[in-house]
């Protein structure tokens, strides 16, 4: 379910709404003028004289614009007639006015929060005043717009796109709550440990989007052990939030077992919940579990959670949870093609066309074209040939062109397997087409993808007659240096392509690429089947003979008619 970046939670809006309260559209002064009109007319000495102790005493209470509030209604009331008889005793209610310091810090942050819409850079300088001029002020309440300066220009700058400045806002955040000793103790006040929970998930998943991968479960690890007990439904949200998050830092260290874990955390932590960001979450660990049984091999298990997301959250009003459900039926599909239910697996792509397939939502549009990619594969393995070639055509005809390079990628994917397709059918010139069009979408194909369309159509060339191009595209080949996952993959093509040009030619091909070095074993092989004996270290001729062994296997299929 997509990469980290969408994974970002950003909880600065209720930490606003805690210290800054309630903006106003107007000045407030002809409203309390009418308003103590009103009361004066409406409400007798007593009733009134009881009112401006309330407000008084709620007034202590409140900080900001609301104190502020209060304090010019209680001036304005107490010049009533009717209360002239206790004017000195409520005006000795009435709060302090608040230092001069706190007042111009808050205004400053409101200034920056306006700006941040549009005028993102005037919004970071203006983040960057307060921590210059009140920086160094510690009474608690000045330092607490400090330290929310710090936090909120982090997060702009994560949504810059900004992140190794925004990791350092962080923890420049992170250590001004130590400093005041905030999020740190058992006396804490809710405020600051969520203050304090919010910066370190949002320190650990910028460091995911740095690809800093075992700091960023570590730091989402520290969310867990401070914050895990807490009974707030405030910090349960940072911390099931950081569970998720190290599940799926986790996942990318290839650890899939821990990864488990923690999906079944959050799992047990949301319980029954029917909040909608719970629910959203619940949907992505239950998705993530799936691809974590998956990857340990255990398919069956993996099948049943998929099915259980689309079960749980079919229904659901919500975006990001309904893409859940649909990439569910996506991998639902995917497992049981591994199960070998091809008609099942079938029925699960037609599903996601069938509920999702008019939605123009990003995400969704991505689960429409992996299921019509795939519904291809599936037909084609079902050997229903024109209906393959149909769904892969329409995912090409369909994504393609799309401005998306995600969509993109997937419509070159079902352009490889149509490429396939015709391979296999023995339309060579199809093949060939198909596989030229992804070789020349240059801003499109992936390294592996690229390789992939050159083997296609150097097949579709030596099968209709032309060893020539067939050679050309190996060599291209050769050009794009293999990792290691798909070395074994192009060592057996080289194979097959040997018996088929010669080991000579095939020796030449390979000893004037760049990847000579790669495929030793192989051209040692090719010249000890020749007859030659080349110096090379023993441990080279060892895997040569090994070599040797498999394509003596590959030629007796050849010669048994078996592709």
């Amino acid at each position: 379910g997509g990469s980290l970046r969408r994974e970002q939670y950003y909880l600065s809006e209720r930490l606003y709404n805690i210290y800054y309260l309630l903006r106003r559209n107007g000045g407030p002064d002809s409203l309390i003028h009418a308003l103590i009109r009103f009361m004066e007319s409406f409400y007798s000495r007593s009733e009134l004289r009881d009112i401006s102790k309330r407000m008084a005493r709620e007034a202590c209470t409140l900080d900001g614009e609301m104190r502020s509030l209060h304090r010019t209604a209680l001036e304005q009331l107490v010049q009533l007639p009717a209360l002239a008889g206790h004017r000195e005793e409520l005006l000795a209610l009435l709060p302090e006015e608040e230092p001069e310091e706190l007042v111009d810090a808050r205004a400053l942050l409101l200034r920056a929060v306006e700006l941040q819409e549009q005028d993102p850079e005037g919004s970071l300088a203006t983040w960057d005043e307060v921590v210059r001029r009140f920086g160094e002020i510690r009474s608690p309440e000045v330092f607490q717009l400090v330290a929310m300066a710090l936090f909120c220009k982090a997060e702009a700058l994560g949504e810059l796109g900004r992140p190794e400045e925004a990791l350092a806002g962080y923890e420049e955040a992170l250590a001004v709550y130590e400093e005041a000793g905030w999020g740190f103790g058992e006396d804490d006040t809710e405020v600051h440990v969520e203050m304090v929970a919010s910066a370190l998930l949002n320190k650990g998943i910028t460091l995911a989007q740095l690809d800093r991968t075992e700091q960023a479960q570590v730091a989402c690890q520290e969310v867990v052990n401070r914050f895990g007990e807490c009974p707030s439904p405030e910090i349960l949200e940072s911390v099931v939030a950081a569970l998720f998050c190290k599940g799926v830092a986790l996942a990318a260290l290839n650890r899939p077992e821990e990864a488990l874990a923690a999906y079944g955390d959050v799992e047990r932590r949301l319980g029954e919940s029917e909040t909608e960001f719970h629910l959203g979450l619940l949907a992505r660990a239950l998705f993530r579990k799936g691809v974590a049984l998956g990857e340990l091999g255990r398919t069956k298990e993996s099948l049943a959670v998929y099915e259980e997301v689309v079960r749980r959250f079919e229904e659901s009003e919500t975006a990001d949870t309904l893409e859940m459900v649909a990439k569910a039926l996506v991998n639902k599909g995917a497992a049981l093609g591994e199960l070998d239910r091809p008609e099942e697996e079938l029925a699960a792509y037609e599903e996601v066309l069938r509920r999702f397939g008019e939605s123009q939502t990003p995400d969704l549009l991505e689960a429409q074209a992996a299921a019509l990619t795939y519904k291809g594969m599936a037909l084609r393995d079902l050997g229903r040939v024109e209906e393959s070639r149909a769904a892969l055509e329409g995912a090409v005809e369909r994504f393609r062109g799309s401005d998306s390079s995600e969509l993109r990628a997937r419509a070159e994917d079902a352009l490889l397997e149509k490429a396939e397709l015709e391979l296999e059918c023995r339309r060579y010139e199809a093949a060939a087409n198909a596989a030229s069009q992804v070789i020349d979408d240059r801003g499109t194909q992936s390294q592996g993808n690229l390789r992939c369309a050159h083997v296609i159509r150097a097949k579709a060339s030596l099968r209709s007659g032309n060893p020539k191009r067939c050679a050309k595209d190996i060599q291209k080949v050769l050009k794009i240096l293999p990792d290691g996952d798909s070395l074994p993959e192009i060592h057996y093509e080289l194979m097959e392509f040997s018996i088929d040009l010669g080991a000579e030619a095939m020796i030449e091909i390979i000893q004037a690429s760049p990847s000579a070095k790669l495929f030793l074993p192989l051209t040692t092989a090719l010249e000890l089947e020749l007859g030659r004996k080349p110096r090379v270290p023993k441990e080279v001729e060892e895997v040569a003979g090994d070599v040797r062994k498999d394509l003596a296997r590959l030629k007796e299929r050849r010669s048994a008619g078996i592709e």
